[in-house]
């Protein structure tokens, strides 16, 4: 039987499928959910907010990867085809388009260019990866810090929420914890 993810992993995959602008529209969720006086509760909710938030940053960050790589392949594919150009050409015309020193300075700046933006996307996809391994962190203190609330908080939170997809890491770990009472 296959073990069934906690509650942490499975709101981490949820919102990495959603786009940026629904993110950040759950994570307002999250940070407006409980205006309560209790601070047991706001320090709760504030762990899942945060952790959303870094997930929303990791999928911004996902989105300039792509964009990036695709830059990158654009340039390559320019230096080749103007280094193919030539090579036609020369072989047309070698008195004409001539082995000069430096005639490929375009398609070598071009593939500088592209070596440069490859370095980025890698430390992009680090620091990308970097804020997944930091959210799941935030969001597993979260999980223990829901198993901290009084049977009464967590009952008073989880009758201010609806079943709602967008709340479903809370209401897991509230129905967890109070099951496990």
């Amino acid at each position: 039987m296959p073990v069934k993810a906690a509650p942490a992993d499975e709101h981490i995959q949820r919102i990495l499928s959603l786009s940026e602008a629904a993110c950040r529209s759950e994570e307002m969720e999250y940070r407006e959910l409980h205006s309560g006086e209790n601070s047991n509760v706001q320090k709760t909710l504030s762990f899942v907010a945060e952790g959303t938030r870094l997930l929303c940053e990791s999928i911004r960050l996902d989105a300039e990867v792509a964009r990036l790589s695709g830059e990158q392949e654009r340039l390559r594919a320019e230096a080749v085809r103007l280094e193919d150009a030539w090579q036609s050409a020369h072989r047309i015309n070698p008195t004409k388009f001539p082995d000069l020193e430096g005639r490929d300075a375009s398609q070598r700046r071009l593939l500088s260019d592209a070596e440069q933006i490859g370095r980025t996307v890698l430390v992009l996809s680090n620091v990308q990866n970097d804020l997944k391994g930091e959210a799941s962190r935030i969001l597993n203190l979260a999980s223990d810090e829901f198993d901290l609330l009084s049977n009464q908080d967590a009952e008073l939170l989880l009758a201010s929420l609806d079943d709602e997809d967008s709340h479903d890491v809370i209401i897991r770990l509230l129905k967890r914890r109070i099951a496990r009472v």
